[in-house]
């Protein structure tokens, strides 16, 4: 089962286990609304961390160009158990190397020379990919005119988002606006949309803090609110 199946199926089991009156229909309809948020939020964080200036991801591929050229290099070293458990990768990386009818006929000796290869075409790709980088080209949100490093919104939009999402769920669903309740003598949070936050960061394995977005959304919507 691929992974965003079994994220689905854990937002299902979060709203069944808070929620246990909603239909099966309506749950499957809520997780989805859950994962699309949390997956939202997921891409703007990986849009935030492509905000690099042209010259560092020149660096960052040739970093990546020496140690691919070096595995290849170490490729060369492997003895015969190292070339029979290749085998099935070599063939495979042959027949993209459009010798469909190929397959390593000495063992280890022809499939290590088919991995290293293989390593040093992905090398050349990567050494032209470089060469076509602009040094001196701003950061992409330049490009975009956009600059959603600033603002205010946290870190870790995927938590944020899905967090958003489920102070949404909540209220729909229970009637009650979300609220964070705070114990005056252990100082500790608690109340049920703090749970509901917490059950879903585990279904989604974020390890961003449950309690600090929760806090974070019932604070804006406590203000939007206002």
């Amino acid at each position: 089962m691929a992974r965003m199946e079994l994220k689905f199926d854990a937002f299902v089991d979060v709203i069944s286990k808070h929620f246990p009156v909603v239909s099966f229909e309506e749950r499957e309809k809520i997780s989805s609304s859950l994962l699309g948020h949390w997956k939202s939020g997921r891409t703007l964080d990986k849009i935030e961390r492509s905000n690099n200036i042209a010259k560092k991801d020149i660096e960052a591929l040739e970093r990546a160009i020496s140690h691919i050229r070096h595995a290849s290099k170490n490729i060369a070293n492997i003895g015969w158990q190292g070339g029979q458990a290749l085998l099935p990768y070599a063939s495979e990386y042959a027949k993209s190397q459009e010798k469909l009818n190929w397959y390593p006929v000495l063992g280890f000796v022809d499939a290590a020379d088919v991995v290293r290869d293989q390593l040093s075409l992905i090398a050349d790709d990567l050494t032209n990919a470089s060469s076509q980088i602009d040094p001196d080209a701003p950061p992409i949100f330049e490009y975009l005119d956009e600059d959603f490093s600033t603002g205010g919104r946290p870190r870790e939009n995927g938590a944020f988002y899905l967090t958003r999402e489920l102070a949404e769920v909540f209220k729909s669903l229970s009637g009650k606006e979300p609220t964070i309740i705070t114990d005056t003598q252990s100082n500790q949070a608690r109340g049920r949309f703090l749970e509901f936050v917490t059950d879903a960061f585990l279904a989604v394995q974020i390890s961003a803090s449950p309690e600090a977005f929760a806090r974070k959304v019932v604070k804006e919507r406590t203000t939007t609110n206002l």
